[in-house]
């Protein structure tokens, strides 16, 4: 059985919903893979997708979650309460829900705008100052290390960060499966100067 399949199934059975985002998999259930990217090639396989989709009752989301790139697709039951279940299986904010089996340009299941402006509050470098990109995690950046250390700590501020800590750091390096390439130095213009 792929493990991207055994994953969904269980995920559905546990809590009624499947986050197939290789990030959250991997940290979620290391019995099943040790890495992100081990996960990635697994979650890959559409075919898993496609059989839990066909599964009883299970519909298609995607959503946004805080400190992760990109769209994540969820595989769930039912719609209620779905982003507070988000929140307590990863610790991340749901800021944008979209049933994706409904037609283009249907409205948003839970939708939460994006701040137009973020201020930290997360007790970093830069707190009090005002950038338009919200936060990231430690846990995607390719410079915080197994061992919980960060590889950029004299940049960073920090030397042995949170991994799911919301924080803006000029030394943010997203990981190999990121969408959003851009680096902290991209992101968060504002605090260079």
């Amino acid at each position: 059985m792929n493990k991207g399949f055994r994953y969904g199934v269980e995920s559905l059975a546990a809590c009624g919903v499947a986050i197939m985002n290789a990030t959250i998999a991997a940290s979620n259930r290391p019995d099943l893979w040790h890495v992100g990217i081990e996960a990635a090639g697994d979650l890959a396989d559409r075919r898993a997708t496609t059989s839990l989709h066909a599964l009883p009752g299970v519909r298609r989301f995607r959503a946004t979650l805080a400190g992760i790139t990109g769209p994540v697709e969820l595989l769930a039951r039912s719609d209620d309460r779905l982003a507070e279940r988000i929140l307590w299986i990863t610790g991340r904010k749901c800021t944008d829900l979209v049933a994706a089996d409904d037609a283009a340009g249907s409205p948003a299941v839970a939708a939460v705008p994006p701040p137009a402006r973020v201020r930290a509050e997360t007790g970093d470098r830069v707190t009090g100052r005002f950038t338009a990109e919200g936060p990231r995690t430690c846990s995607g950046c390719q410079r915080f290390t197994a061992a919980a250390t960060c590889i950029a700590a004299r940049e960073s501020g920090i030397a042995n960060p949170h991994p799911n800590e919301p924080r803006r750091c000029l030394a943010f390096t997203p990981l190999y499966e990121s969408t959003d390439n851009r680096t902290g130095k991209q992101l968060w213009p504002e605090l260079t100067s």
